[in-house]
């Protein structure tokens, strides 16, 4: 009986044991599984009402195009009887170029160029040209033989850097350029007093595929020419004379409607209104662009 007696309590306490271990993984799960619960809840928060948040969203926008080496920006703008389509694609990263495709319709005809810019010289060639008054087929061949060749503009011909096509890619309503940290802070407390958007009005929509924040954001012109301004003096264009606050009543604003995607904080698109929108995309991707080796005397 003793051993029998023994052996009852050995199993039984073999078996509290067990549970006694079955208890503590299972609290232990628990505490994982509350935890794994817990910080997906505080991450969806975080993320939702701090990281998409709208007002850091749009400054976020405004900060990126000043800390970015590479861009595309396609401008689409149409007037009466006249549409323009250009592509810029901005490279700044060891080489300072720029490419646009442009294409100008205008009652039936079409004149299509591409432009290669370099801090020192711009390259233009002809890559298309349709005329209406021959048919939209047959081109004159005093224009013909113009097509695929390259024209070189000195800095002897253009006025100023800001006359390049490369600086003029650089200029958009909210300057491309990667910007050192301290002058970037810099130019965002002037940003701040630029541009006044409306996050009472922020809605949500589609742009490219991409979700975006839609803000109408008003411009005042006077800070925004400092602004802009002091990014030219910054980035070695000087300060423009067209770009002196002095030029600008105290009163003068601009609205316009900027799109900002809510993960990446990029700009997408932005809107000037009486039918010029420009889209953005490519932030960071670098982009091959060839200097022409050959061009027309």
């Amino acid at each position: 009986m003793t051993t029998y007696a023994a052996t009852i309590l050995d199993v039984a306490e073999r078996q509290i044991a067990n549970e006694l271990r079955l208890t503590h993984k299972q609290t232990v799960l628990a505490i994982v599984l509350t935890g794994i619960v817990v910080f997906a809840i505080v991450s969806y928060f975080g993320w939702t009402k701090v990281y998409e948040n709208p007002a850091r969203v749009f400054w976020d926008g405004i900060a990126n195009d000043l800390a970015t080496s590479q861009v595309i920006r396609q401008i689409n703008e149409q007037s009466t009887g006249t549409t323009l389509s250009e592509t810029i694609r901005l490279n700044l990263s060891g080489g300072d170029l720029a490419q646009a495709n442009t294409t100008l319709t205008n009652l039936g005809s079409s004149i299509s160029t591409e432009t290669i810019g370099t801090p020192y010289a711009d390259y233009v060639k002809y890559t298309d040209i349709i005329d209406k008054a021959h048919n939209q087929k047959v081109i004159p061949l005093s224009l013909r033989s113009l097509i695929g060749v390259w024209v070189k503009h000195s800095p002897g011909t253009l006025k100023s850097p800001l006359t390049h096509l490369l600086g003029q890619s650089i200029l958009g309503v909210v300057p491309t350029a990667y910007i050192p940290e301290p002058q970037r802070q810099a130019l965002m407390v002037l940003a701040h007093k630029a541009f006044k958007p409306d996050l009472s009005t922020v809605s949500t929509r589609t742009i490219n595929g991409k979700r975006a924040y839609v803000y109408r954001v008003k411009i005042s012109a006077v800070n925004y020419a400092e602004f802009v301004s002091t990014f030219c003096s910054d980035e070695g264009f000087g300060r423009p004379a067209f770009l002196r606050p002095g030029n600008f009543s105290a009163g003068s604003t601009y609205d316009l409607q900027f799109s900002i995607n809510p993960q990446s904080h990029e700009i997408l698109q932005i809107n000037y209104g009486h039918g010029h929108v420009e889209n953005y995309s490519g932030y960071g991707v670098p982009t091959s662009i060839t200097i022409p080796t050959h061009t027309s005397k």
